[in-house]
């Protein structure tokens, strides 16, 4: 069978088969295959996110083509949606060198991504239930608020940052047990917000969010039941978190985002200059339009000498 490919390059196995699977719906269906909307909102259209590299037990991933169970290798898309059962957990490798742990009896949906090897490329993640940790990759090295990571009540806010968030639903909690959104960081930094208001929270630290909606709150110390959620594969998360810097780093060359003798840090820099750049460029622009905005309309209504 001869190589499918697309647009925008080979097409990996799984997208062909999913469009091989297609055309034949489609023929079922009398329809033709350029039928816009049936091929616009599959799967293999989706921007593509990460790659699973471990699966322990059962764990489906959801899209509008329905559920399935989970591989590794198989390639993560937007829009999907991974829930692991009770006794099972997935770990998935962002594009940008990123890192994601799905926590047993969890469900986690990656709603927008944007991995294209550019400094504003972005990630947003929804929690529905259940924990996680998330490692960043590049997109959390350079602009922050291009991360994002949030539940129905709270948001997450982060600056290059190792950390879990966990849900423990009102009138499911075990004893000792606080209900609403936790987050405890273990590097960076991030800001857990609510209608209520918000707190930072530092490396070494955790905070939670009520369901209600009330200001979050610091805890005093990592509660235990947070600790717990923690499993035995923590050992792979490390890691990858331990050689985060190399992982972003030969991704990063690879999209030609470093230039040559450059390391991460480097490019941060470099970042940063641009942005201020642009910035004073742009203040100079909005000076400009004031000062001609403020001349007297119609010139200076002065008249020469007779």
């Amino acid at each position: 069978m001869k190589n499918l490919t697309r647009a925008d390059g080979p097409m990996d196995a799984e997208e062909g088969a999913l469009r091989r699977q297609l055309f034949l719906m489609a023929g079922f269906a009398g329809l033709s295959l350029r039928a816009g909307p049936v091929l616009s909102q599959t799967s293999a259209l989706r921007r593509r996110a990460g790659t699973v590299n471990f699966v322990e037990g059962d764990v489906r991933l959801s899209d509008e083509a329905g559920a399935r169970a989970l591989a590794g290798g198989t390639v993560v898309r937007e829009g999907q949606t991974l829930e692991t059962s009770v006794r099972s957990e997935v770990h998935v490798v962002f594009d940008d060198g990123g890192f994601l742990a799905v926590r047993p009896s969890s469900r986690v949906q990656i709603e927008q991504v944007k991995i294209a090897g550019s400094f504003d490329d972005s990630l947003s993640l929804r929690l529905f239930s259940g924990a996680l940790r998330s490692i960043t990759g590049w997109i959390g090295k350079f602009d922050k608020k291009n991360y994002q990571l949030s539940t129905t009540v709270a948001t997450v806010g982060i600056r290059g940052t190792d950390h879990e968030l966990a849900i423990i639903a009102a009138g499911q909690e075990r004893r000792g047990e606080i209900p609403g959104i936790h987050n405890w960081v273990h590097e960076g930094g991030t800001t857990l917000k609510s209608p209520g208001g918000e707190i930072n929270i530092e490396p070494g630290h955790a905070a939670w969010a009520p369901h209600t909606g009330e200001a979050p709150k610091a805890h005093q110390a990592i509660p235990r039941y947070l600790q717990q959620r923690r499993t035995r594969h923590e050992a792979r998360i490390e890691a990858h978190a331990k050689r985060i810097t190399e992982h972003i780093e030969m991704r990063m060359k690879k999209r030609g985002m470093l230039k040559n003798g450059e390391k991460l840090e480097d490019a941060q820099r470099r970042h940063l200059a641009t942005k201020a750049s642009k910035n004073a460029g742009r203040e100079e622009n909005a000076r400009h339009e004031r000062a001609e905005a403020s001349k007297p309309a119609g010139g200076t209504g002065h008249h020469g000498k007779k």
